[in-house]
């Protein structure tokens, strides 16, 4: 069975009076009401605008990794030595960018473009 949603977003029009009666709700179950008239009544004391204050909490959670066996130890310290023993030193004309056929044939095209344009 396929649930459709009747609303094309959350911001749908049908649903923002929805929105806003439960975001004034859940203001008042927390109590925001009363920190921004506390707050509005700290920012009246000042003679200038109130300064901004902000802070930004970050967490990052740490990544939990388990001991490794012996045999994944083994495993990964004999594959390394594979790759170690396999690597190649290679000249730098054999990894060097060449230029292709087809990139020398647009660059002549270009310069036959721009010389009889």
């Amino acid at each position: 069975m396929v649930i459709v949603n009747k609303w094309d977003s959350v911001n749908d029009p049908l649903l923002l009076e929805k929105n806003l009666r439960f975001a004034a709700r859940k203001g008042r179950e927390l109590g925001v009401d009363d920190a921004v008239a506390a707050f509005d009544a700290a920012a009246a004391a000042y003679d200038r605008p109130p300064p901004i204050e902000a802070a930004t909490l970050l967490e990052r959670l740490p990544v939990v990794v388990r001991e490794l066996e012996d045999w994944e130890a083994d495993y990964l310290e004999f594959a390394q030595a594979r790759r170690d023993a396999l690597a190649r030193e290679y000249p730098t004309e054999f990894w060097e960018r060449q230029e292709g056929g087809a990139s020398k044939r647009e660059a002549s095209d270009d310069a036959a473009r721009s010389g009889s344009g």
